[in-house]
């Protein structure tokens, strides 16, 4: 299968950050309450690791139930796109939820870029599973998956500051 290297070593990086996370979680419930927004980034960080995880291994069960490669992408194109609404649509309603808007941590760029950024990649999903510009191919859907662990990344390295401050108050 077209990609199946890469695809697991992507799982393994989501796994990593999935671990960081409850690494993070631990170090910020023993130091202190933790704010609106840092409770949207562990949220999100968490959430989009597990999600990197399944959308990596998602295309070896599909290819090996005997899909041909182009079956193979656009399924899993296609169920990736529709999960990343459903992820945007979540972040949101966790940023309004919790009131994170009003925490002085929160930047509101980092966030539309996040949101642009995973937004353009659901598109070029969408394209590819119906074979518009895209040729239903790996490189899309390889995009995308980078993009959602680079939302991830950019959580970890905001927890990090937030637990980074909290030992630099003791």
């Amino acid at each position: 299968m077209e990609g199946e290297s890469i695809l697991q070593t992507m799982a393994e990086v989501s796994v990593a950050l999935a671990g960081f996370t409850g690494v993070i979680a631990a170090f910020g419930q023993r130091r202190g309450r933790w704010t609106a927004t840092d409770t949207v980034r562990f949220r999100v960080m968490l959430s989009t690791s597990l999600l990197a995880l399944g959308i990596s291994v998602f295309p070896f069960a599909v290819h090996h139930m005997g899909a041909e490669p182009a079956a193979t992408w656009t399924i899993s194109s296609a169920l990736l796109a529709a999960v990343l609404v459903i992820m945007l649509l979540l972040n949101t309603h966790w940023v309004r939820q919790l009131g994170a808007r009003k925490d002085a941590s929160f930047r509101m760029w980092v966030f539309l870029s996040a949101y642009s950024l995973v937004s353009v990649a659901a598109v070029c999903l969408v394209l590819n599973a119906l074979g518009i510009g895209f040729h239903r191919t790996f490189g899309p859907y390889f995009l995308a998956l980078c993009c959602v662990l680079l939302n991830c990344a950019l959580m970890f390295i905001r927890l990090l500051s937030f637990v980074g401050q909290q030992f630099a108050e003791e």
